[in-house]
């Protein structure tokens, strides 16, 4: 029962989302997007590595305020990246993906340390290939959420 009640509030969520950046992308109005109770920009790692390849969204994101949450898996100097488990389709075929974040100080956390990151949506060019980069105003340790929450769709 409470499994199938995660799943469900998962599914709402997820349904709000797509709905919300359907109307983004067709208005070209970045306020549609969802945001936390801070008045930033919800995002997952998914939503800037998929901005960096869809021209429209990329335009709404680039130099909005975000936050988002993931794992810290590697870094050097000031910058790392951050991670999340992604599917399309069903659990078995999960991998992880990150985006790049930069931050004024050199990250020290421990490896798959959840963090919670403020930062402006940045996309940097190169040979005409577009690379989503987070530029880190607050980065914090913060709780992991929910298993089921973990995944992200």
């Amino acid at each position: 029962m409470a499994t199938t009640l995660g799943l469900n509030r998962l599914r709402r969520k997820l349904f709000a989302l797509v709905v919300l950046a359907l109307v983004s992308v067709v208005t070209g109005r970045a306020e549609d997007f969802l945001r936390w109770e801070s008045g930033n920009i919800y995002a997952e790692v998914s939503d800037l590595l998929f901005a960096a390849e869809e021209p429209i969204l990329r335009k709404e994101l680039e130099g909005q305020r975000v936050e988002l949450i993931g794992q810290f898996k590697s870094g050097r100097a000031t910058r790392f990246k951050l991670s999340r488990r992604f599917t399309v389709c069903c659990d078995e075929e999960e991998e992880r993906i990150a985006l790049w974040i930069e931050s004024k100080e050199k990250a020290v956390f421990k490896k798959d340390a959840w963090l919670r990151v403020v930062g402006i949506a940045t996309f940097e060019e190169k040979n005409g290939r577009y690379t989503a980069l987070l530029k880190a105003e607050k980065v914090t340790a913060t709780k992991a959420p929910p298993p089921d929450e973990e995944l992200i769709y």
